[in-house]
C-alpha cells in the first residue's frame, strides 16, 4: 500500500508548510504475473511477462462546518494488465543481478505506470 499526499484547494486540511491545502489517499495493488523465458544463454537471461491486476485508490477528505469536523472516504477499483521485461545475468550458481522494466496498462486510460529498475535475486 502506498500513502501519499495530494494538493485539495477547496478543503480546509492540514496546511503544509509551502502553503497549500492537502488531503491524503493510497493506492493499494495487486498483480498476477506469467512469465516466458525468452533467451538464456550462460551470461544472460531475457524473459518477458504479462497478467492481471487490480489497482484500488482512495482519497479522504475534510468538511469543516461551523458545528462539526467531518472525513469522508471515497475509493474505487480498476483492472489493469501489468507488463514486465526483466535481463539478468548470474554472478554464482545462486546470486543472479540485473534490470527490470515494468508497466501498467488500463483498458479505460493510456499507459499509466511505468517503471525501470536493477534487481538482485538468490535462488536456492
Amino acid at each position: 500500500m502506498t500513502r501519499y499526499w495530494f494538493e485539495d484547494p477547496e478543503s480546509p486540511a492540514t496546511i503544509v508548510s509551502s502553503g497549500l491545502r492537502v488531503s491524503r489517499g493510497n493506492e493499494f495493488q495487486t498483480n498476477f504475473l506469467a512469465k516466458y523465458k525468452i533467451y538464456d544463454l550462460r551470461l544472460l537471461t531475457f524473459q518477458v511477462g504479462a497478467g492481471l491486476g487490480m489497482i484500488t485508490m482512495g482519497r479522504e477528505r475534510h468538511l469543516v462546518t461551523p458545528t462539526s469536523y467531518s472525513s469522508i472516504f471515497t475509493s474505487n477499483s480498476d483492472l489493469g494488465f501489468p507488463l514486465s521485461a526483466e535481463v539478468y545475468t548470474k554472478i554464482t550458481k545462486s546470486i543472479l543481478i540485473g534490470a527490470k522494466f515494468g508497466s501498467f496498462i488500463y483498458p479505460d486510460y493510456p499507459i499509466i505506470g511505468n517503471n525501470i529498475g536493477l534487481q538482485a535475486r538468490f535462488r536456492l
